[in-house]
């Protein structure tokens, strides 16, 4: 019979293993927190096209969310992918975010609001994902009764985004 540590060691062993990416994870995640709008597409781009857009919270995340006037963000720290950032939405709401962003990754939530978004490229494209949510006591009963699908919301954010990635790629290629 083997020590504590031998057994412990030779049971992780024999335990599976899964390698999740970043939309995977992102799915997960809003799984998880029982946030139904999600969308996932693969976009006819580079990683660098899609990701340069999707990562620019302060010039891109209001020109396709289209209620936010601004978003702002500053380091919560030195270096590292924390951020602080400020949601000014058209009505003149300020919200602050917690922002993690680094490559292919991006997840953001105030006490309200939580949402994030995933690129992996995948053969000749890019494989992208995003969530949003409200973070708010009884939400789910509030949802149950609403009934509605928030299937659209994530289509038409999607359609966004692509039509933002396209028009920089152009604007790019022209000059």
């Amino acid at each position: 019979m083997g020590t504590g540590e031998e057994t412990a060691g030779r049971m992780r062993q024999d335990w599976p293993s899964v390698e999740l990416d970043a939309v995977r994870r992102l799915r997960v995640l809003a799984a998880a927190g029982g946030h139904r709008m999600f969308a996932e597409r693969t976009l006819a781009a580079s990683f660098d096209e899609v990701w340069s857009v999707a990562s620019d919270l302060e010039g891109e995340l209001p020109r396709f969310i289209t209620g936010l006037r601004a978003f702002s963000l500053e380091p919560a720290g030195p270096g590292g992918d924390r951020w602080s950032g400020v949601a000014i939405s058209r009505i003149g709401h300020r919200e602050r975010f917690d922002v993690v962003l680094r490559s292919g990754w991006c997840l953001m939530q105030s006490r309200a609001v939580v949402g994030g978004m995933a690129a992996v490229p995948e053969g000749e494209g890019v494989r992208f994902a995003l969530f949003g949510g409200l973070r708010l006591p009884g939400i789910r009963t509030v949802r149950s009764f609403l009934g509605s699908s928030p299937d659209g919301k994530g289509r038409l954010l999607m359609d966004r985004l692509e039509s933002r990635v396209a028009a920089k790629a152009a604007a790019s290629a022209a000059d």
